[in-house]
């Protein structure tokens, strides 16, 4: 990720890459053990099931409260703060807690499948600004256990997943909200689980306790103290903690949200927000977000981790944002896929019941990206009451029949499309309790709940599991996808670039064309999914096409399209992946005409010619010369095409020479000798053509020219003053050859460079343009030295035979 150098500590990286390949190593041989699949390419399948947690509890709402119903502007004690832990094994297990700094211990039996909870002690909730408590909460278990936290006031209410010590790290980036009031704000706080332990933050906002924004500073802490940092209110700022960079030299635990946030900020009500976050290193790059179940939208949030991150919803951009910056929108209403260029953190959040639903309020759930999916989870559902609960599953299209949900397999039903993506979503309703669900491929699952009677205007939320493996920086090797739909006279497919370790589409393009109507979408850098369409262009007529898919990382897939009679005499459209060497167009050659003005570049180096001399050397000229001409190509391969041309050519311009010597007449100021060349040439080029892109080649080759004439004017002229006229001719010029110039080259040879551009305009009839630079390397003359080159521009068409 794209951090300040100053926070960067090199003497660190040494030792984390020999960490980090041991884990390596080590995840070849613990990986056997896990309950669920791992994906390919990560380290250790670390999920978040373990044996010993650090986790606190930040600060919920507010303390005390005024009642506006009351005469009395007094304040009154807040509701009743309820801070609890629920624990969930697949076995017996035994679970302690402790609270170093409360002198709290309590030991619970968790049976085997069941959920348990425990009350923690209100003075656990964490309430100084940029101060250090002693309040981090220790459990640990003899067996692996999932660990839930409840915050919750009266309709304030959120939970957490809380994550083991085994998956945490020592880089994270702060998903928050915006600031509501002077003491409704966002906030973040650090669990340290070992001594000694020294951090770096780097603040996204002013905080309360005066670290400016952008301004490193040091904190250091000891096993089981909390540090809760909250911004600097400013009623014109948002005071959003989003984005801040917190760096351990050793594994900490970071907790993130608001103590209580309107979502959006102008809706009430306002509820608690708090997830732990998971270290940078384990972001993704696909997310699935569907909306949750009796609300008719949600909002999300995506935060970058490095600079130049190009985000795309449904596969169209959205942001490009830079390390901390995030997006946000409030418009989610159905299953939406979220995909980035880099590694970026995915908020979902419910919205205040005001927006028109009448049920729940915010909370925030951080949504796993597919990287981290897994193939089996336990959850529970820690709020009792008068509440439901509900979960969301997103599954890849072929393991939708393999869901089984406590046994039980989800009706198919239940399930909808994220569009064209290959995942689908269902939201299922489950009573309070524990539950185990499982699939044959890896999927994503979030947990909420949504408060019913007198807590309707409450809601949950939280990650239901992921793995927590960091996600090596793999080259994408794979080439892209295809995925076609066939008619008899259509062709409609998906192209996509949206496997674990895809980049994402660089360019989608036609190689080739005949008789096809091929419509290709502009395609931005890192977007995962294309849909391509083509159709002949004349029914009952041969055609074909070559598409060309390539990603970011240069992979390339090839595809064709051939319409072409069957077995039955009719025509039919196929589909084959790479080049069908048995479908080609009717005739591979083209031809064509263009016209050619010029700009033609003189550099003579003499002073006499053909028996004509002049006083002094003739100066360099440009002129403007033509003509055009026929061509005639053929495609060598996919990005290379041999042309020939022959045309006529004028050059134009004259060169002069001005003497230096007293004129021939009183009234003449300055005379000398011009030659302009009227010959007409036929040229005749070889060139080469190399495809770039779409519609772009570069071209080289060869060029002759063979003169038909050897028309010329060559004359001796006044210069200045313009008016002034011979007493022989009675003009300015006295002609010094009969129109011709016999020393004038009768063959001349050159070589020639430039840059193409084709675009097809009517059925097989292509449109061209050139920019050519040629270059002579003969002389005009036979006798004397007289460099020349021309700029072309040739304008002309194309079309097969």
């Amino acid at each position: 990720m794209d951090i300040p150098r100053n926070v960067l500590n090199p003497a660190i990286w040494p030792a984390r890459y020999l960490l980090g390949f041991c884990l390596l190593a080590l995840s070849l041989f613990v990986a056997p053990l896990t309950l669920s699949a791992q994906p390919e390419d990560m380290d250790a399948a670390r999920d978040s099931e373990g044996t010993e947690f650090w986790i606190c509890f930040q600060k919920n709402f507010r303390d005390v409260q005024y009642n506006n119903n009351l005469q009395s502007s007094q304040p009154e004690r807040a509701s009743t703060l309820t801070l609890k832990l629920f624990f969930a094994s697949p076995q017996n297990a035994k679970v302690r807690v402790e609270i170093p700094g409360l002198r709290f211990n309590k030991d619970v039996r968790v049976p085997a499948g069941s959920v348990v909870s425990m009350d923690i002690d209100s003075a656990a909730q964490v309430r100084i600004d940029e101060g250090i408590e002693k309040l981090g909460v220790h459990v640990t278990s003899d067996v692996p256990i999932a660990v839930y936290g409840l915050n919750r006031r009266f309709q304030t209410t959120d939970t957490y997943l809380a994550l083991p010590v085994s998956v945490l790290g020592q880089e994270y980036m702060v998903m928050g909200y915006q600031q509501k009031a002077e003491d409704l704000l966002s906030q973040v706080a650090v669990v340290a689980t070992e001594d000694e332990t020294a951090l770096t933050i780097i603040p996204s906002v002013e905080t309360s306790g005066g670290n400016k924004a952008g301004d490193p500073y040091r904190i250091r802490l000891n096993k089981g103290d909390v540090y809760q940092m909250r911004p600097k209110y400013d009623r014109k700022s948002t005071c959003d903690l989003t984005g801040t960079f917190i760096r351990s030299d050793k594994p900490v635990a970071v907790f993130s949200g608001h103590n209580c946030a309107y979502i959006p900020n102008e809706v009430s009500f306002c509820n608690h927000l708090v997830e732990q976050l998971p270290p940078v290193n384990t972001w993704g790059r696909q997310f699935y977000v569907g909306n949750l179940a009796n609300r008719s939208r949600s909002s999300f949030r995506v935060l970058a981790s490095r600079d130049s991150t190009k985000v795309f919803r449904n596969f169209r951009p959205i942001a490009v944002l830079n390390a901390g910056e995030h997006y946000e929108t409030h418009d989610l209403t159905g299953p939406t896929q979220i995909t980035a260029t880099n590694p970026v953190l995915v908020a979902l959040f419910s919205q205040g019941s005001q927006n028109g639903d009448g049920l729940g309020d915010p909370m925030m759930i951080l949504v796993s990206p597919t990287q981290q999916f897994m193939t089996s989870y336990r959850f529970a559902t820690p709020v009792d009451g008068t509440w439901r609960h509900y979960v969301n599953v997103v599954v890849p299209d072929d393991a939708v029949g393999s869901v089984r949900l406590n046994g039980d397999q989800v009706n198919r039903n239940k399930f909808e499309p994220f569009g064209e993506s290959g995942y689908q979503i269902a939201r299922l309703q489950v009573p309070f309790g524990t539950h185990a669900i499982r699939a044959d491929k890896p999927f994503g699952l979030y947990s909420y709940g949504l408060g019913f009677g007198d807590d309707k205007s409450d809601a949950y939320g939280n990650m239901g599991g992921q793995l927590f493996g960091a996600l090596p920086e793999t080259k994408d090797t794979l080439a892209p996808l295809v995925d076609p739909t066939l008619t008899r006279d259509s062709l409609f497919a998906y192209v996509r670039e949206n496997r674990t370790i895809d980049r994402g589409l660089r360019s989608i393009d036609t190689v080739f064309s005949h008789n096809m109507v091929v419509e290709l979408p502009k395609v931005i850098a890192g977007v995962p999914q294309i849909t391509v369409s083509a159709r002949p262009q004349s029914y009952g007529e041969f055609g074909s096409a070559l598409v060309r898919a390539t990603d970011v990382a240069g992979n390339v897939t090839l595809f064709s399209i051939c319409y072409s009679l069957n077995d039955s005499s009719e025509y039919e459209l196929t589909y084959s992946l790479g080049e069908d060497e048995g479908c080609s167009p009717p005739s591979t050659m083209f031809w064509g005409a263009y016209f050619s003005p010029a700009v033609d570049l003189h550099s003579p180096d003499f002073n006499a010619t053909d028996g004509v001399a002049a006083q002094n050397p003739f100066d360099d000229k440009t002129g403007i010369g033509g003509v055009g001409g026929l061509l005639i190509g053929k495609p060598l391969g996919l990005d290379w095409t041999i042309t020939g041309r022959l045309g006529l050519e004028m050059h134009g311009g004259a060169i002069s020479s001005i003497d230096t010597s007293a004129p021939s007449q009183p009234d003449i100021i300055r005379e000398g000798v011009r030659i302009s060349s009227n010959a007409l040439y036929l040229s005749s080029e070889i060139t080469m053509e190399r495809r770039l892109g779409p519609g772009v080649y570069a071209l080289g080759g060869l060029r002759t020219a063979f003169a038909l004439s050897k028309s010329a004017d060559v004359e001796r002229v006044i210069f200045i003053p313009a008016d002034a006229t011979y007493e022989e001719t009675g003009t300015n010029t006295i002609p010094l050859r009969d129109g011709t110039l016999e020393s004038l080259s009768s063959f001349r040879f050159g070589l020639l460079a430039g840059v193409g551009f084709a675009v097809p305009v009517y059925g097989d009839w292509t449109a061209f343009s050139e920019m050519r630079y040629v270059h002579y390397l003969s002389s005009v003359l036979s006798d004397a030295d007289w460099a020349h080159s021309r700029i072309d521009l040739l304008i002309g068409f194309r079309l097969p035979f």
